[in-house]
């Protein structure tokens, strides 16, 4: 089969995350022998000459220019459409006429999308196959948001957008032969009863070798940990949620209580409430979050915006840590409460936390239990093998 891979940038060992997953499913198509196109938006002429996935991924590359001023221009626009702002802000004309010419010169049996920016591109092309990865659920990405912010403007904003999202998503549910999600709680939000056979789930893909603690059992009895960068606005409200209304009733009964925030681009508001509190620890960028993770009695996963499977709670789970999280937190990862628990307000939090604190044995067995759910449900081979049922029924559709 000729496949046409559409990304919204060229995978480079630079960008992991964005690349990871575009790189498993191009090693499902590579692994079952079929030639594989990869047209995706360039942003930097550097990457193409340190670019070294040619003969492993694909068999040919075709870079389209990124111009942003023209994605700004977009941008503003999506005011006026319906499309939302983000899928306007990629909708670049040079893109629709590098994929109409590849289609002048070569027939092409299937077509992957990665990500819901690009699948807009693939629209026209009923001829063949289609299939869009959406990874997370944007619709509910936006809703969860929809309750903490209290500008009435952002809130119209917002509404705005999430009606958009929801109709752009499940309008190529409707279209496509199969969309993908990262989790079943993006999968369940999204997929209309009639339609449920269009969707699928492939879960995240952990690297449990990466995230591992040889000493799990050792660390500091009263550190509480939270993880992730701390610039976006779910990880700062997360932080901040935890701060104001959790860690003052942990202190009621352990004092000398850390609270360690690890993570890039703090905000100054967090900044400020760190510098006045002896109790809270903010560490900005680090080299390696893996020794600052590794020493905490647990962490606390207050998460309360997004959508997706959340990966700082993998990588606490994957090192041995106990993670609490909220209800959000949870989806998507594991409804087993006896390896993830999950809190449901602060006072629940506190207790939690407090218990595991001061239970060595109950800490030590979560320990265990956390490492091994992570290698056994979050590693490649499961992704690959989730790719290679969907590329299977796809091609038999």
């Amino acid at each position: 089969m000729n496949i046409l891979v559409i990304a919204p940038r060229i995978p480079s060992k630079d960008v992991v995350s964005m690349a990871a997953r575009l790189r498993q499913f191009l090693q499902v198509c590579k692994n079952k022998g079929h030639s594989v196109t990869l047209i995706a938006y360039n942003y930097n002429n550097n990457i193409l000459e340190n670019h070294d996935y040619k003969n492993e991924y694909y068999d040919k590359l075709i870079p389209v220019k990124f111009n942003k001023i023209k994605a700004y221009l977009n941008a503003i626009k999506s005011f006026l459409t319906r499309k939302p702002l983000k899928i306007e802000y990629y909708n670049q004309s040079e893109m629709h006429k590098a994929i109409a010419n590849e289609f002048k010169t070569t027939k092409y049996d299937m077509i992957y999308a990665y990500t819901n920016n690009m699948a807009q591109f693939a629209e026209k092309y009923k001829g063949c196959k289609r299939i869009a990865d959406f990874v997370d659920a944007t619709p509910l990405n936006l809703k969860s948001r929809l309750k903490y912010y209290k500008n009435p403007f952002l809130k119209l904003y917002y509404n705005i957008e999430y009606g958009k999202n929801l109709s752009y998503e499940r309008h190529y549910i409707k279209e496509f032969n199969q969309v993908i999600y990262i989790s079943d709680a993006d999968k369940r939000y999204m997929t209309e009863p009639e339609y449920i056979d269009k969707t699928m789930t492939v879960p995240i893909v952990l690297k449990s070798d990466y995230f591992k603690n040889e000493t799990p059992n050792i660390y500091n009895k009263n550190e509480i940990i939270y993880l992730g960068v701390m610039s976006y606005i779910a990880n700062h409200d997360a932080v901040l949620y935890f701060i104001k209304e959790i860690l003052p009733l942990i202190k009621k009964r352990i004092p000398d209580v850390v609270y360690k925030v690890i993570g890039q681009n703090p905000r100054q508001e967090l900044l400020d409430i760190a510098q006045k509190d002896d109790n809270i620890i903010v560490t900005g960028y680090v080299e390696d979050v893996r020794e600052h993770i590794k020493d905490a009695c647990l962490a606390a996963a207050t998460v309360r915006i997004g959508a997706g499977v959340q990966n700082k709670i993998l990588e606490t789970m994957s090192m041995g840590i106990p993670t609490i999280t909220t209800e959000f937190g949870a989806d998507g990862i594991t409804d087993d409460r006896s390896i993830l628990p999950v809190a449901y307000d602060a006072q629940d939090f506190a207790d939690k936390i407090i218990e595991i604190i001061n239970n060595p044995d109950k800490r030590n067995s979560m320990s265990k239990v956390s490492r091994i759910f992570c290698e056994q449900n979050f590693s490649i081979d499961t992704c690959l093998k989730k790719f290679e049922e969907i590329f299977d029924k796809v091609k038999l559709q």
